[in-house]
C-alpha cells in the first residue's frame, strides 16, 4: 500500500511530538504517549479530522474517552510498540496500531486491519481493529472496526 507524502510528513511530525513531550505525573518514561491537547483534537475531533487534503490517506489510529486519568491508570503497556496522544484533560487518548495497554481493569488492543480485498477501503481510510477486554475474566467489552472521522471516541 503506497503512502502519500502528506501521510509520511504527518507521521514524522507526530513522532517528533511524542519524542519532545514528557507525560506529566508519570513515573515511567511516558508509556509511549505524549500529552498534546491540540494533537488529540486534530486526530479525534470529527470536524478537525475531516480536513485531510483530498486524495490523502488517513493514518490508522483509534480514539478513546475514559473516566480514568490515563497516565495514572496505565498498569502495564508493551512500551516498545505503544504510540499515542493524551489530551489536556488526561482522560481522552488516541492510540496507534500494534499496541496493547492495560488501563485499570481493561486490556485495550489496537491492530491494523488484515490486508484483504474486503478491508482495502477501510485500511485506506485509517480504520483499525479495536478490542477491549474487561479483566480479570477477560470478557470482551468492545470489539469493532474503528475509523477516523466516521466515529466518535470509544467510551471506556
Amino acid at each position: 500500500m503506497k503512502r502519500t507524502l502528506w501521510y509520511q510528513v504527518w507521521i514524522l511530525a507526530l513522532a517528533s511530538l511524542s519524542a519532545s513531550k514528557e507525560l506529566k505525573g508519570s513515573s515511567s518514561v511516558n508509556h509511549g504517549f505524549s500529552v498534546d491537547d491540540g494533537a488529540w483534537h486534530h486526530l479525534c475531533d470529527k470536524r478537525a479530522a475531516s480536513t485531510l487534503p483530498p486524495g490523502s490517506q488517513s493514518p490508522a489510529y483509534a480514539c478513546f474517552d475514559t473516566k480514568h486519568h490515563v497516565a495514572k491508570s496505565i498498569q502495564d503497556a508493551h512500551f516498545s510498540s505503544v504510540h499515542g496522544v493524551i489530551d489536556g484533560s488526561g482522560r481522552r487518548f488516541a492510540l496507534f496500531p500494534d499496541a496493547t495497554i492495560m488501563l485499570k481493569n481493561l486490556e485495550i488492543h489496537v491492530r491494523y486491519l488484515k490486508d484483504t480485498e474486503e478491508n482495502k477501503r477501510d485500511r485506506e481510510e485509517g480504520c483499525v481493529d479495536v478490542k477491549v477486554y474487561h479483566l480479570p475474566k477477560r470478557n470482551i467489552q468492545v470489539r469493532e472496526t474503528w475509523c477516523p472521522v466516521q466515529f466518535q471516541p470509544v467510551i471506556l
